[in-house]
């Protein structure tokens, strides 16, 4: 489709008030019903009437008073005498303003069949001579729209509002431009629209318009309409703004959508787009506030919308954040699934700085990794923020921009560096963004940009608001913090998994295996990273996740108050506002011990959000009482919809401590290793065929104090003794804690993460060993046991829910667990026939075990909430936004 320029669309909308006199005769035009609502303005509503009184006298409108039960008797006296002919008089019990305002209608509908519009003029107001006539030429005119609102000029206090520029849902539903003195057409009333009655402390205008907007129906500006507002030092307007939070409590509540922040962004998206990427690779530009779904427009188009949005910003948007990038490079954060986090983590720099310079490195395939830069040198992608580049454009001088190509340090510019495993350094070409926006200033400014509002009469104030600060308003009804950029899936459920690191160890596996059933089940997935710069890549997983966030701004701090002996994390709804905004873009949030999270619950859960406490591990002080995330998890509880957690175990402990049955969802683990029957198969055949003259003994996992590595040295103290009947490999990397491996004399190898690796390392096996204080469900047990190595463990945590001492493997229970484990070992070395026993067990237990049936309660439960939830809101908006109007498109064609 040929491109529409900017100033064509205001060129049309100019032209519904600036058309010359229309001359059809009398029985062709639409008359027009004025519906003026009378209570306690005696004298003033005699102005109001005979303002309009000329229009009814030549046939082009009916005036209908409604007396809403005014006490006073001039009211009566007065109406009674103005009404005849086409002046009608209704009276009737006070009902408030929204009742008059009905009653009027209900009368216009049964009794004024040719009146196809209808204009509420409150008492204390009046409309012009002309005021009619334009109201006739706009219902002929003007077919798509279905109500008219005016400019603001006031009398009293004076003051004139420019409303000028195309109507847009996303501004209506942060303000209201749309003074009750409106004129509607007839269809919108015939389809059921009235005014809400409940509302008798005022903004019943604006829940009114926001009622049209969310059926589809679409308003216009009305400049030179003729209305004129009294403006008073108090008014029902005064006291109104006296109730703001009250009577805004209420709208919001009625349409849920206003304080839903995934149905604002879209608004946002489609209206008055976030981000405009210019591509230095094409001539073109990207808009949109969700960068997966940007569209896509020409580079001389985004000149002319540049220019417009400088002289008259509330008709035009050149983007709120302005972005240099290729296109090339677009397509490979898309493909590595970082496209959105990148632009949402360059907006949260750019709140701190002028400039942000985004390097890409080329990965070594382990690791994600993202922070600042101290040394800012090649510019893959550039991000400034409009009020910069106003300022720059405000500049007579280009002497400071400069600066952003070889000092970006001194003009405020900050640098990201960005390690993507799987992503190659982009072309050379394109790696000096900073250079490439500096010329682009130098071309724009040799136009000839015009003035900050220079467009706007001298004599108007501002009405509709400047686009471009949009996102900056969102923000402000958002706790401040940026928004998030992206828009729901409008055909799947959005799942947030929040994790404090990924290092792949046992919390992480289990996140991510229920991430792929989440998937499969139809749902999409993000990882969110909470304080952690890095993340590990792992192959296997690749199809578990459809987008990473990898929050490394944020510090997860424990220290605060302390709950039942455990230390509550930081608050960080309230230090980063951000991530609870970028929270409530899903449909379910679930956290996985990450618990500076669990803040942000109360209002997630208000806003609709499931929210879930993934429970993993009850750690243990040395005096043996409970600590760690269910304790803390419990401080949050009130706020929680699903506490999951690993095993029935820790479900009855969870009980004990006070959740409701309820709300517990035990999802036992299963293999974290994607492990085939194929490879249990034949991990079988190669047991029952080799004669091993050693036990091969391996601890797998990671090293910390948790896994009892003073246990772990004596025994391979022990082991390393006897020799030639033990071989023994201790595999895995410290993550967490501080101690070293040196400290218990371990040699270990560094950890393994590659599939096929990690199965034949289970298949060397005979036994696994796990001398853990305290433990959730271990995956590497089950693994292991899959593959037929026969499990030492404690008896701690879960492990008894898989183990039955003595005929799948060794539970260890007592204070002497090094001399119990080593006697097992010893035991088995010398009876290869007990060995193939337990190894035969153990596999057949550890098979039975899968995701997808363990998953599917927790899943099941999440789909009921989300159903209730939909179900509760039981209206869904369908926004008449202006690109979907086809004839509107086609006349815009027509002037472009």
């Amino acid at each position: 489709m040929e491109a529409i320029r900017p100033d064509a669309v205001f060129m049309l909308m100019n032209q519904i008030t600036q058309s010359t006199e229309y001359s059809a005769p009398l029985s062709k035009r639409p008359q027009v019903a004025i519906v003026i609502p009378v209570f306690k303005h005696s004298s003033l509503a005699l102005e109001a009437i005979s303002s309009v009184r000329g229009a009814a006298e030549t046939g082009d409108a009916h005036i209908v008073i409604v007396d809403d039960g005014c006490p006073y008797f001039q009211t009566l006296f007065s109406a009674s005498l103005s009404s005849g002919g086409r002046i009608h008089y209704v009276r009737q019990v006070n009902s408030g303003l929204s009742g008059a305002r009905n009653c009027g209608i209900d009368f216009v509908l049964e009794n004024l069949p040719n009146c196809e519009g209808i204009f509420f003029l409150d008492a204390d107001n009046r409309l012009s001579s002309f005021s009619v006539s334009r109201f006739t030429q706009l219902l002929i005119r003007e077919p798509d729209y279905d109500w008219f609102y005016p400019d603001i000029n006031m009398i009293g206090i004076p003051w004139s509002g420019d409303y000028s520029g195309r109507f847009r849902c996303i501004t209506e539903s942060l303000m209201n431009i749309c003074e009750a003195g409106s004129l509607v057409r007839r269809r919108v009333f015939e389809s059921g629209c009235r005014f809400d009655e409940k509302m008798r402390a005022g903004y019943e205008d604006w829940e009114f318009w926001i009622s049209l907007m969310e059926r589809g129906f679409v308003g216009a500006n009305m400049p030179g309409s003729g209305f004129l507002y009294r403006k008073r030092a108090e008014s029902m307007l005064a006291d109104s703004a006296r109730r703001n939070d009250e009577i805004m409590e209420y709208i919001e509540t009625k349409h849920w959508w206003m304080r839903d922040l995934p149905t604002l962004v879209r608004l946002e998206h489609f209206e008055a787009p976030r981000y405009a990427v210019i591509c230095s690779d094409s001539s073109t530009v990207l808009l949109g506030s969700d960068p997966m779904a940007f569209r896509e427009i020409s580079s001389e188009t985004y000149s002319d919308a540049l220019h417009l949005s400088q002289g008259r910003p509330n008709w035009a948007t050149a983007g709120a954040i302005i972005v240099y990038a290729s296109k090339a490079l677009l397509h490979q954060l898309r493909d590595a699934g970082l496209l959105q986090s990148i632009f949402w983590r360059g907006e949260v720099e750019l709140t701190q700085a002028n400039f942000v310079s985004v390097e890409i490195v080329e990965g070594d395939g382990e690791y994600y990794r993202q922070g600042r830069s101290a040394n800012i040198s090649l510019s893959d992608m550039l991000i400034i923020n409009v009020e910069t580049m106003r300022s720059v454009f405000a500049d007579s001088k280009t002497d400071w921009i400069e600066k952003l190509a070889f000092q970006p340090d001194e003009i405020g510019c900050v640098g990201l560096k960005i390690e993507v495993p799987t992503l190659q350094v982009p072309n050379e070409a394109f790696r000096y963004q900073r250079q490439e926006l500096v010329h682009w200033v130098r071309r724009e400014k040799l136009k000839g940009i015009p003035p900050l509002w220079s467009g706007r009469p001298q004599n108007k104030h501002e009405g509709t608001p400047d686009l471009s600060l949009t996102a900056t308003k969102l923000q402000a009804k958002f706790q401040s913090g940026v928004l998030p950029c992206r828009m729901k899936d409008q055909t799947k459920w959005s799942v947030a998994m929040i994790l404090p690191i990924m290092e792949f160890g046992g919390v992480e596996k289990v996140a991510l295996r229920v991430a792929c059933e989440l998937r499969r089940n139809g749902f999409r997935v993000d990882l969110v990273m909470f304080g952690n710069s890095r993340a590990h890549n792992y192959e296997a997983f690749s199809d578990a996740y459809d987008q990473i966030y990898i929050l490394d701004h944020i510090s997860q701090a424990y220290g605060g108050s302390v709950y039942e002996g455990t230390y509550l994390p930081s608050n960080l709804s309230i230090s980063n506002p951000e991530i609870e905004n970028l929270l409530r873009a899903y449909d379910v949030v679930i956290n996985s011990h990450a618990a500076g999270s669990l803040y942000s619950f109360a209002n997630l859960r208000r806003s609709g959000v499931v929210t879930v406490d993934y429970l993993h591990l009850i750690e243990f002080t040395r005096r043996g009482r409970g600590t760690g995330h269910p304790v803390i998890g419990l401080a949050f509880e009130h706020s929680i919809d699903i506490m999951a957690c690993c095993s029935d175990q820790m479900a009855h402990q969870l009980a004990a401590l006070g959740v409701p049955r309820e709300k517990i969802i035990a999802v036992p683990n299963g293999p974290g290793a994607f492990i085939s029957s194929a490879d249990t198969e034949e991990a079988a055949r190669m047991r029952d065929g080799a004669l091993r003259p050693r036990l091969n003994v391996l601890y797998f996992g990671r090293l910390d104090v948790q896994k009892g590595l003073d246990r772990l040295s004596q025994i391979a103290q022990a082991l390393n003794v006897e020799g030639d009947m033990f071989d023994l490999r201790i595999i895995g990397d410290r993550v967490v804690d501080s101690e070293t491996l040196e400290d218990f004399a371990l040699q270990s190898e560094p950890a393994i993460y590659d599939e096929a690796e990690i199965a034949a390392t289970y298949r060397w096996a005979d036994v696994i060993i796990m001398p853990s204080r305290f433990e959730g469900l271990p995956l590497t047990v089950i693994e292991a046991m899959m593959l037929g190595a026969v499990p030492i463990v404690t008896d701690v945590g879960a492990l008894a829910e898989l183990i039955s001492d003595g005929e799948n493997g060794y539970l260890i229970q007592g204070m002497d667990v090094v001399s119990q484990m080593i006697d097992r070992l010893r035991h088995l070395a010398r009876n290869p026939h007990e060995l193939k026993r337990l190894r035969h067990n153990a596999r057949e237990t550890a098979e039975v075990r899968d995701w997808a049936t363990t998953t599917a309660p927790l899943i099941q439960k999440i789909s009921l909430l989300l159903k209730q939830r939909d179900a509760k809101r039981s209206f869904s908006p369908t926004f008449g936004i202006f690109e979907s109007r086809s004839s509107l498109k086609s006349k815009l064609q027509g002037v472009a």
